[in-house]
Parts: structure tokens; sequence; C-alpha cells
């Protein structure tokens, strides 16, 4: 599900599940204990393998899933708690995206502090589709982007590309050497006076806007949609087009 490993005082994880590193509950488990480790790493480094970033949650799960949906249900709640925790890490969080980074995968981006990302990068929240509010990952979003653009990103299904996730503040950085650039990144940040590091992203979280209430509030907004019928229609749907 996740490979992790540490070099020059980055820690890296890479999500590894083939073939466009769909989320399920356990590889999102996986990821939050290994963001959340507390080692003498200095940097984290997000980055995926395959043809893509991730494509969101595993819908063929979701679509075999009871009526209640409990699968869905768990995924939105450790998405949270995944992005939750790269908010809150002492360490800066780099996150190198290539191909799709769709719905969850797109997520993800807001708890980093850089995003480097390939020219044929694509991103999106392409939940409504389905019947799933992207509410749980506003909170996050509006910290990366403008307001507006980050309702235009929830509410429109069309993915847009790197060009324009730059243009946004999505994405941070577009580099043909995606997974050299983004580790010489974290590497330099990994280079820094750590206690100066963590007095900085302290500094930054006092001064942002409250945000544990608007997290708790964007989850209840998602799992509110979950196990409506029109939703296990389409995502049962999606899953056979997927």
């Amino acid at each position: 599900m996740i490979r992790a490993g540490r070099d020059r005082g980055v820690r890296t994880i890479t999500l590894d599940a083939p073939p466009v590193n769909a989320m399920t509950p356990a590889m999102l488990d996986a990821l939050h204990d290994a963001i959340a480790l507390d080692d003498d790493a200095r940097a984290i480094l997000l980055n995926a393998d395959h043809t893509c970033f991730s494509a969101g949650f595993d819908l063929r799960a979701i679509a075999a899933d009871a009526d209640d949906q409990p699968i869905l249900r768990a995924l939105l709640v450790e998405l949270s708690r995944v992005v939750g925790a790269m908010r809150a890490n002492p360490r800066p969080v780099v996150i190198a995206t290539h191909g799709a980074a769709l719905a969850g995968g797109c997520a993800l981006l807001g708890g980093a502090d850089v995003v480097a990302c390939s020219p044929d990068a694509t991103f999106g929240y392409p939940a409504a589709l389905i019947g799933v509010s992207p509410a749980v990952s506003a909170p996050f979003l509006r910290r990366s982007v403008e307001d507006g653009h980050a309702r235009r990103l929830l509410l429109d299904t069309k993915t847009i590309d790197a060009t324009e996730a730059l243009r946004l503040g999505l994405v941070h950085r577009i580099t043909d050497a995606l997974d050299d650039e983004a580790f010489d990144i974290a590497r330099v940040l990994a280079s820094k006076p750590a206690h100066a590091v963590r007095a900085t992203s302290d500094w930054v979280a006092t001064i942002a806007d409250p945000i544990e209430a608007t997290i708790r509030r964007g989850l209840d907004a998602s799992i509110a949609c979950v196990g409506t019928e029109e939703a296990r229609t389409r995502i049962k749907n999606a899953a056979r087009r997927r």
C-alpha cells in the first residue's frame, strides 16, 4: 500500500497500490502512521509509484459495500485525519505528484507545504459526480487557494492541468525532473535549523483561521451524503467504468 524510507533527513513515503493508487481505509491508516511517526527525520516527501498519484477512493470496494456504506464513511474519516496530520506536522511536507491527483488524491495536496508536479499532472474533485460531497477537503483547500477558486474546484467536476493548478496556487512548481527536484526541495528544507522551522510552522498555524472546528464540520457534511440511493447507484456505475 505504501513504502517508507529515510535519506539525508528526508522521510520519503510512497503510495504503492497499483494501478492507480486507489485509497482504502487500511492504506490511509498506514499513511497516517507514516506521516505522524516521531523519528529524527526533518522533512517529509510524499510521492507515488505507477501511472498516477492517486485516483481517489477505491470505488469498487465502496460499490460492494453494505447499504450504509461503512467503507466510504471510514475513508472520509481517515482522509480527514491524514491531511490534518500533515497540516499539524512540525516537519515540512513536500508532495510530488504526476499523472492524476483526483478527489481524495487531490485532497492530500491540502496538507503540503510545497507541492511539485510533472507537466502532465491533472487535478480535480469529481466526487459530486458520484453523489459524494468533497466538503471534507474544503477546510484544507481554502488554505491553499483563494476562496473563490476553492468553491469552483469543489463544485466543478472538471479537471485542471498543471499550468492552471500553478496559477491558482494548488501547486508551486512544475518540473520534468519531478523525483529529483522534489527530493532536493525536501532535502533543503531538512537542512534548515529544526527549531526555526518548527517555530515558523507554529506561528503560521497560529495566525491562520481556526481550523479544527471547520475540519470536523467538513467531515460531517461529507458523511451526511453517505448512503443515499442516488449515491450508491452512481458509485456502482463509476466502479464499473474504472
